[in-house]
């Protein structure tokens, strides 16, 4: 009880405030945050006593750790607007493993699209506070990779809100990572794919919205944006959903909407990277193994009225 009340007056002493205007204080120190999303400011105070301090706060990355009188604290600008949106649920990927009340790992093999790949839970791991899902150019039964794949199915499900994955993307001929969400209710569809990534493209996406229409017609809208390279930094991936538009977002900046279709019913996450089929092609001679797609965190919001 004594060491519990002794954090709690060291971290009053401390005081770390994050304000709007990206102002980090730490007792008499201040620093200002450039737009990095994420960067590491460095402070020097009296108190070497301090061995670690969790902050609540959605845009404090890591907390902070100490080296005599120094430390580093690594802050994550919150890139949503806190008027606007509610953060309502998240996983930062702090912890030594995966959280399996919020996750579930994927076991089986995909037998759509002519992939190559068999999901293995020994494939998604907890790693220098990221969530990290492994291609790799091993057999497994018949098939000849193994990959990575997680969901929320029966343990976390939303309908209308703000999406956001901060991830670094795998990279290379035959990879294709892919943030998308599916029908909490039904198999199939409507299904909107947040985030889809040809590897041998790492500087384009696609943006998908898969429905059927009222005849029981497949139907999509889709679009293609062509930024930075998404497998040398991370980037927030997102998007908006209200009950007459989706729009897509990365790094916060709009890359398409549409008011074709909007589902009107609970959706779960799904991340995973496949590896080759039809539209990615198979992996080639200069494809790299294994392969890694960090997730540094996922958030969703519900919009403030």
């Amino acid at each position: 009880m004594m060491k519990f009340v002794r954090y709690i007056i060291l971290f009053l002493l401390v005081g770390i405030f994050i304000y709007k205007s990206n102002l980090v204080q730490v007792g008499d120190e201040r620093r200002v945050l450039g737009k990095d999303m994420t960067e590491t400011v460095h402070f020097d105070v009296l108190n070497s006593e301090i061995e670690s301090v969790n902050a609540s706060k959605a845009d404090i990355r890591k907390g902070f750790s100490t080296n005599g009188t120094n430390f580093d604290l690594t802050v994550t600008n919150d890139v949503v607007d806190n008027e606007k949106w509610k953060l309502v649920w998240h996983d930062e990927f702090n912890a030594k493993e995966l959280d399996q009340t919020k996750w579930n790992k994927v076991f089986w093999e995909s037998e759509k699209n002519e992939e190559l790949q068999y999901y293995i839970p020994e494939n998604v791991f907890v790693k220098d506070g990221f969530l990290q899902l492994k291609s790799d150019d091993k057999n497994y039964k018949h098939k000849p990779y193994t990959s990575g794949a997680v969901t929320t199915e029966d343990k976390f499900t939303f309908k209308y809100g703000k999406l956001v994955v901060r991830a670094r993307l795998p990279v290379g001929k035959g990879m294709f990572p892919a943030i998308w969400t599916l029908p909490a209710t039904s198999n199939g569809l409507p299904e909107i794919d947040v985030m889809e990534n040809l590897g041998h493209k790492p500087e384009e996406y696609w943006a998908v919205m898969h429905w059927y229409d009222e005849n029981g017609k497949k139907k999509r809208a889709y679009n293609t944006y062509k930024g930075p390279d998404f497998s040398k930094g991370l980037h927030t991936f997102s998007i908006e959903w209200s009950p007459k538009k989706v729009k897509w977002l990365v790094d916060e900046q709009v890359t398409f909407e549409t008011e074709e279709f909007s589902p009107d019913v609970p959706m779960f996450l799904y991340l995973n990277t496949a590896v080759g089929g039809e539209w990615p092609g198979n992996p080639d001679q200069k494809t790299e193994f294994p392969q890694l797609y960090k997730i540094d965190y996922v958030r969703f919001y519900k919009q403030i009225k």
